[in-house]
């Protein structure tokens, strides 16, 4: 079976490469100098929103534009549609009419979707009926591959908690800050990430003295996972997740995590039966934060067998795509 996916870039991001079914499928990588090529059966998309979130408006409507005249195309010439619904709206929605119509034509040209969760699922076709007359799959986000050996010994006497990921408006990290600023603790807060529509400056001028140590900027795997195995746990201080691969990163790790209470968090708490969490109802506080840096004695390792659930979510990517 020959896939054409977009994006198809494991190093850029690790969840495309952990979904691809090796020696299963033959997957090619859709690129703007390729739209010619129709040497493929299934087109399987992940974010076509991608130009949505633009900031110029001209980059913003020829991006957008060239996604649906695409779709348009190929659907038109048979091929099948699989879409796996990341975001249920842009991160940063510039403008709700053409995202509104833009999402209302994407899923009218789609023959599957794949939901990451229930929630998403329901939220989705609350805003966009048609789904529910959809062939449409839950597939749950992969675990990712964690690596307990090779701690480096310059993490080992920091005591800290954890934020990682790219900073943007809805991930809440100047109140995280503030908050963090009000508690009483010892520990450290870590942040890990560049920013995106968050003022950089604006981060460094808040954190001023506060016990807040900043590495904003790109990081590496090896860095992140040297993070994850020395730090006393992970805080997601997000108003809004309807999927969240920062979530699903720290579980891999088995580590401790500060997270709000939603339909969705709890959704992949249980499917995943994993009791190393605290949950936080409305916005992140000093309180929480007090709370959940006192309370650091692990509940319980992750014991999830992650090769064989990250193979189910694989075949279940190769049944979307025969139909």
């Amino acid at each position: 079976m020959k896939v054409r996916m977009w994006p198809l870039n494991g190093q850029v991001n690790e969840y495309i490469r952990i979904i691809l079914s090796k020696g299963k499928v033959k997957y090619t990588a859709h690129l703007w100098s390729n739209v010619l090529d129709i040497d493929f059966e299934v087109f399987h998309m992940h974010w076509p929103e991608t130009y949505l979130n633009e900031k110029l408006f001209h980059k913003r409507i020829l991006g957008t534009l060239a996604v649906l005249v695409y779709i348009l195309f190929i659907k038109v010439i048979g091929k099948r549609i699989v879409w796996t619904v990341h975001n249920t709206k842009p991160h940063e929605n510039r403008n709700a009419i053409i995202s509104n119509y833009f999402y209302r034509i994407c899923v009218l040209m789609t023959d599957e979707f794949v939901f990451m969760s229930k929630v998403s699922q329901v939220e989705f076709s609350d805003s966009y009926p048609l789904v529910k007359n959809k062939s449409y799959r839950i597939i749950y986000h992969p675990l990712y591959y964690s690596d307990s050996n090779g701690i480096d010994l310059e993490y080992n006497n920091e005591k800290f908690i954890l934020y990682f990921g790219i900073i943007r408006p809805y991930k809440n990290v100047p109140r995280l800050i503030e908050q963090f600023g009000l508690t009483s603790q010892e520990l450290v807060l870590k942040i890990m990430g560049s920013c995106k529509d968050v003022s950089k400056e604006a981060v460094v001028s808040l954190s001023k003295g506060k016990k807040v140590q900043l590495y904003l900027e790109r990081y590496s795997n090896k860095d992140l996972g040297l993070n994850l195995n020395s730090c006393e746990g992970v805080v997601i201080p997000y108003r809004d997740i309807t999927n969240s691969g920062v979530l699903y990163q720290a579980i891999s790790y088995g580590v401790r995590i500060l997270i709000p209470r939603m339909k969705y968090t709890e959704e992949v708490v249980a499917s995943l039966n994993y009791r190393n969490v605290q949950f936080y109802d409305g916005e992140i506080d000093s309180n929480d934060l007090d709370s959940f840096c006192t309370n650091r004695k692990q509940i319980v390792e992750n014991f999830v067998d992650v090769e064989s659930y990250n193979m189910n979510i694989r075949n279940a990517y190769i049944e979307s795509y025969s139909g």
